[in-house]
Formats: C-alpha cells, structure tokens, sequence
C-alpha cells in the first residue's frame, strides 16, 4: 500500500510502500510510526499531501503579516511618542 509523506530528505511529499495502518498509525519495515506528527505526516493521496504543505506555508505567511502588521503599529506609536518629546524639548 502506498502513502504520501511530507516532512521526508529527498522530497517535499514522497512515496511511501507501507505494510498496514491503523487510524494513528502506519508500519514501515515492521517499525509503527505516527501518521501526523510535527516533523512528518502521511497522506492517502498526493494531493493532500500537496494541500497540507500549501495550507502550512499560507499559515505561516499569515503569521508574518501579522507580525509585520503589529510592529509597523508599534514603530509608528514610537515615532509619534519620540515627535511629541522632540516638540515639549524645543520649548
């Protein structure tokens, strides 16, 4: 049976000969590994394996903008602040 991992060396989302599953679990040369962990995660098909690696990276990307959003706010609150001291210090 085949599976699709992501997380692998070689490959973004590699095939996988697989011996048995349970709904956990894979066994690969007679060793169990979990189906989704942090570092890999295997799929049915090449496609949701695709679609997970696609909707991780949009995550992340979310994740920065948010951040870069955050720290412009806090960049022009500081501008601001240091204006209004620059103004009380020229009297």
């Amino acid at each position: 049976m085949i599976k699709y991992k992501t997380g692998g060396y070689h490959k973004e989302i590699e095939a996988v000969e697989i011996e048995k599953e349970s709904e956990k679990s894979v066994w690969i040369n007679g060793r169990t590994q979990l189906k989704h962990t942090s570092y890999h995660n295997y799929f049915d098909t090449w496609q949701q394996g695709k679609d997970f690696l696609v909707k991780e990276a949009q995550q992340k990307v979310d994740l920065c903008a948010k951040r870069l959003e955050y720290s412009q706010e806090k960049q022009a609150e500081l501008l601001e602040k240091l204006d209004t001291e620059e103004k009380e210090n020229e009297n």
